[in-house]
């Protein structure tokens, strides 16, 4: 083969690869019809798993004394959690931290330094500061309970209550299930409405899980009662919510 022939064929090569990647690229001209709904439900759980975040704090001007007692208050708490019947695994921590507070330099007119160690009553510990906090998982009726005696035995506050059920995946699917069959229902009436068929469903995307919990309102004690009066939580119920979107071919 010649030179002449050689630049003749490739001059018919460089002429036909861009139409082929063309033509790739392309693809199909026609798209099938269709219709595109979004379908969503919720189921309602009640709570059957509770957990109680207890912190205790110390404070005291080495950290070593500090870091002693808090270590002393917070197996006291343990103990009486555990006294209740909940077992050690069930109670775990959260967090530990160990500050320093500095007392303020006095300003103006000479202010008595509270000793370490004494109540407060501006909620502010100066030293060597200790936060233990502590998660308690129980069931929802011990709830109060747990406060009562964590609170008995040295805790400082409650850091909060939430509520949770543990057939959590379940409840999710059986809301799935109530989203897709909310979506058929969206697409056969506006199906009907425009007067074609529905046809076999194409795409499905399933939205991730979501769920809400009631607020939890704390009782309020009264000083000025006669004896203790416990603590009492009452739990609302869990919704928890799914989405599908689901896109269906239409038929004339």
């Amino acid at each position: 083969m010649n030179a002449r022939t050689l630049g003749s064929l490739s001059l018919v090569l460089l002429a036909i690869l861009p139409v082929a990647a063309s033509a790739q690229v392309a693809g199909p001209a026609s798209s099938t019809p269709s219709i595109i709904v979004s379908g969503s439900a919720s189921v309602s759980r009640e709570p059957d798993v509770a957990r109680v975040t207890i912190s205790i704090e110390t404070n005291a001007d080495r950290a070593a004394d500090a870091t002693q007692e808090n270590a002393r208050l917070a197996g006291r708490v343990r103990a009486a959690i555990e006294s209740l019947g909940i077992p050690a695994k069930s109670i775990s921590t959260e967090f530990y931290n160990l500050r320093y507070q500095p007392r303020p330099e006095p300003t103006g007119t000479p202010q008595l330094r509270r000793p370490v160690g004494a109540p407060m009553n501006d909620a502010i510990r100066y030293g060597f500061v200790v936060t233990h906090g502590l998660t308690v998982t129980a069931k929802p009726n011990r709830v109060g309970t747990v406060i009562d005696a964590a609170i008995k035995a040295g805790a400082t506050s409650v850091g909060g209550v939430s509520y949770d059920v543990s057939d959590r995946h379940a409840a999710y699917l059986e809301a799935l299930r109530r989203a897709v069959a909310d979506a058929a229902s969206q697409a056969r009436a506006v199906a009907a409405a425009s007067g074609v068929h529905l046809g076999r469903i194409l795409y499905v995307y399933a939205g991730g899980e979501r769920t809400i919990a009631p607020p939890v309102p704390f009782a309020i004690r009264s000083e000025a009662a006669a004896g203790p009066i416990p603590t009492e939580i009452a739990p609302g119920a869990i919704r928890i919510y799914a989405s599908v979107n689901v896109t269906y071919a239409l038929a004339p």
